[in-house]
């Protein structure tokens, strides 16, 4: 097995390439043409992402809703709370990374120096408008009678904000009062004024002080919006002074702003980070909120962009309300690049935040399962169900955790936190304790194993040394991995771009004397990759699910998860259970009648030493979490197959959408003359190049989509989906991976669980719904999974097959002029752009790799 060592060297390897990857393209002379010119922006791009991903420590995101208590929590983690903003509303709306170094002994946990803003590129900025006015025309065409096909394929960045002002205005009248619309467009607004203040700063790195930047980037409170259409002003010629000395222009930047980024020495009595130095060195990532409104969507963007070279998830709950669903945002967000259902498994812990806020259980005296202690707790149970959903059922990667109770045993200071959270914190502490005193004499009752540490440590410490630990151990035993298998995506995405930016090289030559044949020839591929280019570049919409359409208009992801739901919503168990209801409560089962000896004479209790892990068994199972896995399983099959049909509508829907651009070009095939003209060149051009294989029938077939991904209506699946993705039923393993319920677990009406002081509420009709929300959700989590792996297989095939086409079926300039010339009746070295045998920057480099490669 490849070792450490091997490891890092193949990622200085990469650095290597990359960095002369990147002196090679600024040195080489590109055709001024706007396909070749924006492919090479692309490719840049590229190089910068993996540069990032190999140049990069090992990344933890830290990730949740907003309110959650992620910053007290970091803070805490580093022995000073008050580290970063610390408020209940949301802050910021930035990535904010932590680069961790060992401070000097007996100096208290500080951020050293300035702090280093980040500005998105062009490109990004142009990326993040985009979605945006996709999330914003599928909000306004929802509405009846709405049309947005004018902002379709628009990029207010590149082609100017004009446009998007005087269709935002109709919309400000019409629609103002409809808040998923105008607050829209209020963060798009924001975005523009930002940007025609500022343009010069994207791409740019700038250094200010920390305390300019944490007043400058405070979100505030969410401000009601204008009745009349707001006519922001904008601030121009915004530079990187500016940004350092005046608080207001900084501020008018911040939606530009890619990442904030801070270097912070560690108290070593704190934490010594000496297991997270060399090749397991730490950058820790705050994520913004999901869930504030300010600037939601571009907040969704960033954390998609950064996730993209994140190693590990660190994904908080509140256990206030464990039973959100923001972190399977997040789990959505990082399965879009490529990872395998492995390592996602391996690139995620959870962390249960907020512990002290759990109601502690009463009447136990005797030793008990973790299963058992959380039966009869909605909020541990709500907790369990979704972040083991997320790890994969590996417990060792979830753990219970409270800020303030850290804070309170090592008396850490809070100066900088204050106003209504310094009160809201001093009120915790006694809380706190409490719970801590409560929760120990139940740690010490519950079995040996992970769950008992886990309650252990909380008691000790609040469970802060403990998660510093799992950051350590998951460091050392998987980020290097999941790092290097980073590199190698973002390495491959680029060798796949290299090619055809390599055969660009020579596509803008000036026109000399030709034959008819050779000028008929030569424009029509001209024009088809014109034409081509943008369905390639279309081809990215199915490499983002979260915005993949349906022929009316709907989300594929949206539809597939409400499907999903209302499944878990038609089972028959949730009416059987809610007929035992009693004022509102869930009756509890009656215990089991014993025989003289003492044993069950129902047969349902499992009272055997069998480490089966079912608790509850036979013919009680309704009374356990068993009850709900058929149903379960068959609505998860039912469910995969529904959820492949809408991916066969959704490519349907994208050829529909994309195909009649290709018209043009189908009509001129029919041509009598250029078939003629073609025919008789492609026969002369296998004559001096046996590597040619340009087939009539291919060129027709790549200007018809439909033909092109194989849509046949006489089969229930486009070719493109069936050898991306075959078909298969979901197997029992996979079933039971997706459950998310601990199986064979009493229900909170079981006659064995256990009384806690919330038991009652546990069997509340509304512990019901949480149930079936929380199954619901597994189930809805699980097919999403199915589907985004689905949809990334497709959509790598398709860019394959575009790849190909673009290689083999495209001649390049000069297999056309081989078409009807011979070498001695043309200069090759004469013509501009042309290779004359001594290749550019570019073409060198690419050839000593393949030498190398091949060696």
């Amino acid at each position: 097995m490849t070792d450490e060592a091997d490891y890092h060297d193949e990622i200085r390897l990469v650095q290597e390439d990359a960095k002369r990857l990147w002196e090679a393209l600024q040195a080489e002379t590109f055709p001024d043409h706007p396909a070749v010119q924006d492919l090479r922006k692309r490719v840049e791009q590229q190089v910068k992402h993996l540069r990032r991903a190999a140049g990069e420590p090992i990344t933890l995101g830290v990730v949740g809703e907003y309110s959650v208590g992620k910053s007290l929590l970091l803070g805490t983690l580093l022995g000073c709370p008050d580290l970063l903003p610390v408020e209940s509303r949301a802050t910021t709306g930035n990535v904010t990374a932590l680069y961790l170094r060992a401070g000097t002994p007996g100096e208290p946990t500080r951020i050293d120096g300035s702090a280093e803003i980040s500005y998105l590129t062009e490109q990004e900025l142009s990326a993040c408008v985009r979605d945006i006015i996709q999330v914003l025309l599928l909000r306004y065409e929802e509405l009846p009678g709405r049309d947005g096909s004018e902002m379709r394929d628009y990029d207010p960045v590149t082609e100017g904000w004009d446009r998007f002002v005087t269709w935002a205005r109709k919309l400000w009248d019409g629609d103002r009062h409809i808040p998923k619309i105008s607050k829209v467009v209020m963060e798009l607004l924001e975005i523009r004024r930002a940007h025609k203040s500022a343009e010069d700063l994207l791409g740019t790195s700038v250094s200010i002080g920390e305390k300019t930047v944490r007043q400058a980037l405070d979100l505030g409170t969410d401000r009601e919006l204008p009745e009349e259409f707001p006519e922001l002003p904008v601030r121009p010629g915004v530079d990187r002074d500016q940004v350092r000395s005046d608080l207001s222009a900084l501020r008018a930047t911040f939606p530009l702003i890619r990442r904030v980024a801070y270097r912070v020495l560690v108290d070593p009595r704190v934490w010594s980070l000496e297991r997270l130095t060399g090749g397991n060195e730490v950058v820790l990532l705050d994520f913004p909120g999901l869930s504030a409104t300010r600037s939601s969507q571009r907040d969704a963007f960033l954390s998609r962009s950064e996730l993209r070279s994140v190693h590990t998830i660190v994904t908080v709950f509140s256990m206030r309300r464990p039973g959100t669903d923001i972190p399977h945002e997040f789990y959505s967000m990082l399965a879009q690049y490529g990872r395998d259902e492995t390592e996602l498994r391996r690139s995620i812990l959870a962390v249960g935040n907020i512990f002290d806020a759990v109601h502690l259980p009463s009447g136990i005296t005797e030793s008990l399962t973790f299963e058992q202690l959380i039966a009869g707790s909605h909020d541990l149970t709500s907790f369990m169900g979704n972040a083991g959903d997320l790890v994969g059922r590996q417990e060792r990667r979830m753990t219970l955790v409270s800020a303030v109770r850290g804070i309170d045993v090592y008396g850490m200071p809070v100066d900088g936190i204050t106003g209504e959270e310094k009160e809201r914190l001093t009120e915790a502490v006694p809380e706190s304790r409490k719970s801590a005193e409560g929760w120990e004499p139940i740690a010490g009752l519950v079995e040996p194993g992970h769950w008992k540490d886990v309650l252990t440590e909380f008691v000790k410490d609040g469970g802060v040394r403990a998660l510093r630990r799992l950051i350590e151990d998951h460091a050392a035993e998987h980020g290097l991995v999941n790092k290097v298998e980073g590199v190698r995506r973002e390495r491959a995405i680029l060798e796949r771009m290299l090619p055809q930016l390599e055969r660009s090289l020579g596509d803008n030559r000036p026109p000399s004397e030709r034959q008819a044949g050779y000028e008929v020839v030569k424009s029509l591929f001209d024009d088809f990759r014109a034409a081509c280019q943008p369905v390639s570049r279309a081809a990215r919409e199915l490499r983002d699910p979260t915005v993949i359409l349906l022929a009316d208009g709907r989300p594929l992801l949206d539809w597939i998860r409400d499907q999903a739901l209302v499944a878990v919503s038609e089972w028959s168990q949730w009416q059987a259970i809610m007929q035992r209801a009693e004022n509102g409560f869930i009756r509890k089962s009656h215990p089991p009648e014993m025989d003289e000896e003492g044993e069950g004479m129902g047969g349902w209790w499992d009272d055997d030493d069998d480490d089966d892990g079912d608790l509850f068994v036979g013919s009680h199972a309704e009374e356990t979490t068993d009850a709900f896995y058929e149903p379960f399983a068959d609505s998860y099959i039912v469910a995969v197959r529904e959820s492949r049909r809408m991916i066969s509508e959704s490519i349907a829907s994208w050829v529909s959408r994309h195909d009649p651009s290709l018209e043009p070009l189908r009509y001129r095939l029919q041509d009598p003359e250029l078939r003629e003209h073609l025919e008789q060149g492609t026969a002369r051009l296998r004559t001096v190049d046996r590597s040619s294989r340009v087939r009539m029938r291919r060129l027709e077939a790549m200007a018809d989509l439909e033909i092109f991904v194989g849509l046949d209506p006489d089969r229930p699946e486009p070719e493109l989906l069936t050898r991306a993705a075959p078909d298969r039923i979901p197997d029992d393993a996979e079933i039971a991976a997706a459950f998310p319920l601990y199986r064979g677990s009493a229900m909170p009406w079981h006659s064995q669980a256990p009384e806690h002081a919330d038991a009652e509420f546990a069997r509340h009709q509304l512990y019901v719904l949480r149930l079936r929300r929380q199954l619901a959700f597994g189930l809805a989590d699980a097919v999403t999974r199915r589907a985004i792996a689905d949809l990334e297989s497709v959509h790598k095939r398709l860019q394959r097959m575009l790849e190909t086409a673009f290689r083999e079926i495209l001649p390049n300039q000069s297999q056309v002029r081989r078409m009807f010339f011979d070498d001695q009746d043309f200069d090759m070295g004469e013509l501009e752009g042309e290779d004359s045998g001594e290749g550019g920057p570019l073409r060198s480099l690419l050839d000593e790799w393949r030498k190398r490669d091949a060696a």
